[in-house]
């Protein structure tokens, strides 16, 4: 942790170190993931979903100054999906559920701002799946999971590009979709 800590002082008190400038409060925001997962990893999930939360509300914040910005919008979904894992894991589904679902919707705001952008896609494609996941092992909505499955597969079949991540996301969407039939 003091590793960490150290990391988060070379920003300056709330990242403000590089006068608020976007590159670096995502530098900020990284380090700040980075005391988050040390946390979870500590079993210490108040302070990390803390940490989660500081890193959300900062992207949100810099998102209302530039709303296009496909590197806010990769940190805010990473962020929303790293809170709902950790709901999930506490058995807080129903805040889990809703990470998720927020999750999903920034790859669409990616994909408004650059169609061409195979990353948008790939990303929604990957919500998508862990929104059915969490439907499907801790739900009875059995039905809900296959639809989101359903539409992470059609959403897959947009893909353009043959990068492992956006093929192992698919492969993802499969499974799952596998379970629920």
């Amino acid at each position: 942790l003091e590793i960490d800590r150290e990391a988060l002082a070379l920003y300056g008190p709330g990242g403000k170190g590089g006068a608020g400038e976007t590159t670096c409060l995502l530098g900020y925001f990284a380090a700040l993931e980075v005391l988050g997962r040390t946390y979870y990893f500590a079993d210490r999930d108040a302070e990390s979903l803390a940490v989660y939360g500081e890193i959300e509300k900062g992207a949100l914040e810099l998102l209302e100054k530039d709303p296009q910005d496909r590197r806010i919008l990769r940190q805010l979904r990473g962020v929303r999906s790293l809170q709902g894992l950790l709901y999930q894991s506490a058995g807080r589904i129903p805040q889990s559920l809703a990470k998720f679902q927020q999750a999903t919707e920034t790859p669409l705001r990616i994909a408004a701002t650059d169609p061409t952008n195979p990353e948008a896609v790939c990303l929604s494609v990957l919500t998508r799946s862990k929104y059915a996941e969490v439907l499907i092992q801790n739900t009875g909505r059995v039905a809900e999971a296959e639809a989101e499955l359903n539409k992470a597969m059609e959403t897959s079949n947009q893909i353009k590009s043959d990068s492992l991540s956006c093929l192992d996301q698919r492969k993802i969407a499969v499974l799952n979709l596998g379970r629920v039939a």
